[in-house]
């Protein structure tokens, strides 16, 4: 058994070989198979503007990781649950043949699918551009998987109002008025308010006209008014829709910033209106003329008083 420095140099050789890229790093990355990787985002959003936005709309929007794992496979399965139906967004592999790599569709590992991607190289799908249609042949260079996040990020106004001298002013006038912060939806601040009642938030579907919008809550397939601006506030926005009409645009349209009013409390050692400079005072009467010749006429009474008893005084000596 080796002891002292030879001892010393195996231990050093040891620890340099393992620091040393190689298989064993794989394994500690979380590579290992059936052990999912947590480097990927844990939501990812779906979209496209163009022949997938139409086939395959419903299958568009937020996905969120699952705690799922398939068998002797190391990426990680998102879900978008809706209302009778989830999707799912995974990695295919499957050597008996058929789409590979990152697909969208209604079970794990069936051969049915909604959007292939053809895209096997990617550990994770944030960052995918480009998909197919449930042929496996239309492709849709529009189609991109990006990362999300609920959080919001920026602290947009706490009240905000809205306005129109065009025509959604005279079509739309019940969503007008005032709107205050209530929440958050899609990443983004949520406000209630108008004539209506109505809801201010972040459309984010994958398809159609994304961006901030006004409805009667969060549905987000039922339009009062539409913007389709992806600004991160609101009050960045020029134009405004009818519904979803495209080709009834209102450029009057306004959503606008209310500035808060501080309340100021005033300090007891202040006075609420500054005094005025010392030259611009005038001067002011302390005592009445009576007063003053009353006072007047003692001194002189005084004095005379004295000046006789300081001649009796020198009279005498």
């Amino acid at each position: 058994m080796a002891t002292g420095p030879s001892l010393m140099m195996m231990r050093m050789v040891t620890v340099l070989y393992l620091a040393t890229p190689g298989p064993w790093m794989m394994m500690v990355r979380g590579e290992t198979p059936g052990v999912v990787s947590t480097s990927c985002c844990s939501q990812v959003f779906l979209s496209s503007s163009a022949t997938l936005s139409t086939t395959q709309s419903g299958v568009l929007g937020i996905y969120t990781i699952t705690s799922q794992k398939i068998a002797n496979n190391p990426h990680p399965v998102y879900i978008k649950q809706n209302k009778g139906q989830d999707f799912y967004l995974y990695f295919r592999q499957n050597e008996a043949g058929g789409p590979q790599g990152w697909i969208v569709g209604p079970q794990l590992l069936e051969d049915s699918f909604y959007i292939t991607t053809q895209n096997s190289a990617s550990a994770c799908p944030g960052g995918i551009y480009g998909g197919f249609d449930s042929d496996d042949l239309t492709r849709d260079d529009t189609f991109s998987i990006e990362c999300h996040s609920d959080q919001v990020k920026i602290d947009c106004c706490p009240t905000v109002t809205i306005n129109s001298e065009g025509s959604l002013g005279t079509k739309q006038g019940a969503v007008m008025g005032d709107y205050s912060k209530v929440g958050d939806f899609n990443g983004h601040t949520r406000y209630q308010g108008g004539h209506a009642n109505t809801t201010l938030f972040y459309r984010k579907s994958g398809h159609g006209p994304d961006g901030w919008m006004i409805g009667m809550g969060l549905e987000e397939n039922s339009f009062i008014v539409t913007t389709r601006d992806k600004s991160y506030c609101p009050d960045v926005v020029m134009v405004g829709y009818d519904r979803n009409k495209e080709q009834e645009d209102d450029t009057s349209f306004r959503i606008t910033c209310q500035a808060s009013t501080p309340v100021l409390s005033q300090d007891p050692g202040i006075p609420v209106t500054p005094l005025k400079p010392l030259e611009t005072l005038s001067a002011q009467k302390s005592i009445s003329s009576s007063a003053r010749e009353t006072l007047l006429s003692s001194a002189c009474f005084r004095i005379l008083v004295i000046t006789y008893l300081l001649v009796l005084r020198m009279a005498e000596e």
